[in-house]
């Protein structure tokens, strides 16, 4: 997975799982299966960020930054 994809995977996993969350806690009671499974989104879209948020030249882990990175500023290859 290109890095710019896994930084989009990350951003709608955890919007999903965001959505859960507040649907679990918005109600008269909090339904926890609904809030674990949110939580579970969220983490998914971490793991896979910090799995494969990293250039494909060099391997070394991209700084947190926008998505429209073009090239790696460690070595200055493309990352698309």
């Amino acid at each position: 997975m290109s890095p710019k994809k896994s930084q989009l995977v990350m951003i709608i996993l955890s919007m999903i799982g965001l959505v859960l969350v507040l649907f679990a806690t918005g109600g008269q009671s909090v339904n926890t299966v609904l809030m674990v499974i949110g939580f579970c989104f969220v983490m998914a879209g971490l793991i896979i960020n910090l799995i494969f948020w990293k250039c494909p030249s060099c391997g070394r882990h991209l700084p947190k930054g926008p998505i429209d990175m073009t090239y790696c500023p460690y070595c200055g290859e493309s990352i698309d």
